[in-house]
């Protein structure tokens, strides 16, 4: 009877290892319907609009998505006012880069076919990754 047992476990253990290799294609074929949009633009309130306008598509074809607010990048120029004397004299300009990252899992062709139909605003970029 304990010989019985032991192919028991035997066989128990080959389907686990059987089992084993379809979760890794299974998570392959997960990272291959994955598509990223990269939103730039130095005007926040546009951005929020063209996300929120992309977040509403998206969830009209029932898809599940993710919305990261990146940090915003911030470049600031000294220049000074007068041009020989007066150093102590300085304007200060900067501008700031905002992004948006949104991640499409499960991607199906409605959601593509109504993303390319989206009109974005001259101050907004857009970079696609799938």
């Amino acid at each position: 009877m304990a010989k019985t047992v032991k192919k028991v476990k035997k066989n128990k253990k080959t389907t686990v290892k059987k089992g084993a290799p379809q979760s890794k294609k299974s998570s392959v074929q997960k990272k291959q319907n994955k598509m990223s949009i990269m939103l730039h633009s130095y005007d926040h309130k546009l951005l929020d609009l063209v996300t929120g306008n992309i977040s509403k598509i998206i969830q009209s074809t029932n898809v599940k998505y993710t919305v990261v607010p990146f940090r915003t990048k911030k470049k600031v120029y000294t220049i000074l006012r007068a041009p020989f004397k007066y150093k102590d004299d300085r304007e200060q300009f900067e501008y700031r880069k905002h992004r948006r990252l949104i991640t499409i899992y499960d991607i199906k062709e409605d959601t593509i076919n109504s993303l390319r139909n989206i009109s974005l605003p001259s101050g907004v970029d857009i970079q696609i990754k799938t």
